[in-house]
């Protein structure tokens, strides 16, 4: 741009939306901001419903406000004003790709769209493919495209006209730590090429930190707002490390669950607000007004200040001090950790509540999973980890009895899935990474629905749903349709049906997916007390700390599984013992995917 103008202004800006049962909510609560011409890179962050993409909607003129007044790059944004297709581009969550056609008649619709002549268009679709390492698969269907080049080619026509105001919504959501980069290298090439101002909205802030500027969103309002650096300063003091290394196994992990189970605002037994394992140590946020204290069971000497991070600058600035609101937090801590076979959680000899043996699955002439083999034991939280396409929503899938193994055994607490596939569903609780409920029911009807499913009745069953909307914090909303609710409390509702009958093992398929940090957090130490209780975990993740919590993972890629092992070992096997500690778990997954893939094409070479 040769004018410096404001990237973006609103003042006073006001938005309603109807719900689908006649309720009206007020989506954005009279925002008043202005991104400088200097502030290139701005991020939006905040809860699920904190509007977000509304905002970012009435900023390239999908929707218009209420009230108050919207500029993009100095003008109203109108969508039937051909001049400014050309000047501002709009990523939607939804990708808007049209499954059934290529990546380049994909490319070339939005050209169309945009006016952008066929013979410039050419050579513009062809240069943006290549640069997102799409040009090898310019033939194929959209719809058969993985998660990551979904993203890339949703960005590569977002790139198409080369726009002065670029607006993404949540890029990299459910995006693997390869894929992301990339998408973030792709943008800053063009960037670099061209002088692209960038709002985006986002779930990974670390990404944020990366940005000029940051908009803190919350139920329709700006909590915060100014340089990550800025925004960092409220957690001055209040950050922790407690070091893990060098303890006994034994002791390594009573601390860490300890740390993990009791850091929450309602426990008011513990000054943490949150507590992150993180390459070997916990990392630690002080709740305000309180004083960094330890039981006399844990070594104070390992406790030590860290730089603060913009994760605990969001979760002190959204901070909400409500007391004894996790209410079955104290009923099932009480309950006895067993510790045996040298780990916690009975994690030792006993017999595996999940066995896959050699599972395989086919479709056509595609090997999706190849050769799988592991274990779950009772008490243990396992993690399934890889790059977009690599298998693991097969595998997960396979192992909730949804898809039948072409090859291979799996058993489900004793029950054969081949044999006994009924009686293995009735000891498992699976969450699904897209909402699955009824969403005409209200959050009641389903959680009874489910519940009568899997043959709870009467009391029992009406205790158990007031337990759950009380621990999910869904009470108030127990007579809401679920589609009426927000995202968050949509998962909320699909992990609380998940866990209504008590199952032995629970499949999270990434479940935190969307999600922001508070949310993540509580859902995590259900899934901590869940497995306390000697019930076995499956999870599915993109957000590679939470592998941390994981007692074991593996990593698959191309069908296989390329590592295994617990997140100290797979450090190991990533960069060997020197490296290890300080290594954390994205760049080991990264090193071991990149190994693995040089490794075969070196192969396919020779």
């Amino acid at each position: 741009m040769t004018v410096r103008i404001p990237v973006a202004s609103l003042k006073d800006v006001r938005k309603f939306y109807r719900t689908s049962d006649g309720k009206t909510v007020e989506a954005l609560k009279g925002i008043t901001f202005e991104a400088a011409p200097e502030e290139r890179l701005t991020a939006l962050i905040g809860p699920d419903g904190a509007g977000k993409s509304t905002l970012l909607k009435l900023l390239c003129g999908l929707e218009a406000a209420d009230a108050g007044m919207v500029r993009s790059l100095g003008s109203s944004p109108d969508p039937d004003d051909p001049e400014l297709l050309k000047r501002i581009a709009y990523m939607p969550q939804s990708l808007g790709l049209y499954r059934e056609l290529s990546c380049r008649e994909n490319m070339e619709l939005q050209a169309e769209l945009r006016g952008i002549p066929a013979a410039e268009a050419g050579e513009k679709i062809r240069e943006l493919l290549v640069l997102t390492g799409l040009g090898p698969f310019m033939e194929r269907p959209a719809g058969k495209l993985s998660g990551g080049m979904k993203q890339k080619l949703a960005l590569a026509a977002a790139l198409l006209a080369s726009p002065d105001l670029l607006l993404l919504d949540e890029p990299t959501v459910g995006v693997d730590p390869l894929s992301r980069r990339e998408l973030w290298n792709v943008l800053k090439e063009r960037r670099k090429a061209r002088d692209m101002a960038v709002v985006f909205s986002t779930a990974y802030l670390e990404e944020a930190e990366a940005a000029d500027n940051v908009i803190l969103l919350e139920e329709g309002e700006i909590i915060a707002r100014g340089s990550p650096q800025s925004l960092m300063e409220a957690a001055c003091g209040r950050t922790f490390t407690y070091a893990l290394d060098g303890l006994e196994p034994e002791e390594s992990e009573r601390i860490k669950r300890r740390f993990m189970l009791t850091a929450s605002a309602s426990d008011a037994s513990s000054p943490w607000l949150d507590a992150v394992p993180r390459e070997g140590r916990m990392d630690l946020l002080l709740i305000p007004g309180r004083t960094p204290e330890l039981p006399d069971d844990i070594d104070r000497g390992r406790l030590s200040p860290r730089p603060p991070r913009l994760k605990d600058a969001y979760a002190l600035l959204t901070f909400k001090d409500e007391p004894g609101a996790d209410s079955t937090l104290a009923s099932m801590e009480a309950r006895p950790m067993k510790v045996g076979g040298g780990t916690a959680h009975g994690k030792g000899t006993e017999k595996p509540l999940v066995i896959a043996r050699g599972i395989r699955r086919v479709f056509g002439n595609f090997v999706a999973v190849d050769d799988t083999t592991f274990d779950v034991k009772p008490g243990e939280i396992f993690g399934i980890l890889g790059p977009n396409g690599a298998g693991k929503t097969t595998t997960f899938r396979m192992l909730a009895s949804l898809l039948p193994a072409s090859d291979g055994e799996i058993d489900i607490a004793g029950a054969n899935l081949k044999s006994s596939k009924s009686l293995a569903r009735s000891l498992v609780g699976y969450v699904a990474q897209k909402f699955s409920l009824y969403a005409k029911l209200s959050v009641r009807e389903n959680l009874r629905f489910f519940g009568r499913s899997f043959g709870l009745s009467g009391e029992a069953l009406k205790v158990r749903i007031d337990d759950l909307l009380r621990e999910f914090r869904l009470a108030e909303k127990a007579d809401f349709q679920a589609g009426s609710l927000s995202l968050g409390a949509q998962k909320d509702l699909s992990i609380a049906c998940g866990f209504i009958h008590n199952p032995k093992i629970i499949f999270l398929d990434e479940a935190t997916s969307g999600a922001d940090i508070a949310q993540r957090r509580a859902l995590w130490r259900r899934i901590v007390r869940f497995a306390a209780r000697g019930a076995a975990v499956v999870v599915t993740t993109h957000f590679m700390e939470e592998a941390e919590y994981c007692d074991r993972f593996l990593i698959q890629d191309a069908g296989k599984i390329i590592a295994i092992g617990t997140p100290a070992e797979i450090r190991e096997a990533a960069f060997g013992n020197e490296k290890a500690e300080s290594a954390s778990i994205e760049s080991a997954f990264i090193e071991i995917v990149e190994r693995k893939r040089l490794e075969r094409e070196k192969g396919g070479r020779e």
